[in-house]
């Protein structure tokens, strides 16, 4: 699979940039390959072990892509001129999701929070890691650019998808876990 950059999506952030993608595969798809829509987060040149963290925490996670958080197809490095006038670039490609959380009466003054309807899917989300052995405490909480809707997944496994997708989970630690984080107030019923 040929897979070319196309737009920024999302401005630089603490690892790097999004990128919208184009997939093709070369010499035809005559086995009709269904080729998904993914997005390429970039690494800034001086923040590639941020993004192998953060693909080792999608690895960890690897039980709840497609549910919880985007399904995530590898971490690659290349080298590429066109784009890019430094070394090698490491890209983390993922699961193209729909838009941030719409936020009512929005004011760039006051941080917003996401709503509560879509705060127990989130905590729901944040149980399962820490049943996977992730400790994951954003500092500020759930902010609204860390969840992106979805109207499609990939792979449910059976199980219906949340429709929110918890991005960014680089601030997850392995093997760490605040006193009392496994309570978070929702029911019995999760991801299996």
């Amino acid at each position: 699979m040929h897979v070319s950059l196309t737009s920024v999506i999302s401005p630089p952030g603490f690892v790097g940039s999004v990128y919208a993608t184009e997939c093709t595969i070369p010499d035809g798809n005559v086995d009709g390959f269904a080729v998904p829509s993914l997005v390429a987060k970039v690494a800034n040149p001086l923040k590639t072990a941020d993004l192998v963290h953060e693909a080792a925490m999608y690895n960890e996670l690897e039980h709840i892509q497609g549910w919880g958080i985007p399904q995530c197809f590898g971490l690659f490095q290349f080298r590429s001129m066109e784009h890019f006038d430094f070394g090698p670039v490491s890209i983390l490609l993922l699961e193209r999701l729909g838009n941030c959380v719409p936020i009512p009466n929005y004011s760039k003054r006051e941080k917003s929070t996401v709503p509560a309807s879509i705060r127990d899917d989130l905590k729901q989300i944040v149980s399962e890691f820490s049943k996977l052995g992730i400790y994951y405490q954003p500092s500020k909480g759930f902010e609204p650019r860390h969840v992106l809707s979805c109207s499609t997944s990939l792979s449910t496994g059976g199980v219906p998808t949340l429709p929110w997708r918890l991005i960014d989970v680089d601030v997850g630690i392995k093997g760490r876990e605040k006193p009392g984080s496994r309570d978070i107030g929702h029911d019995s019923k999760s991801y299996p």
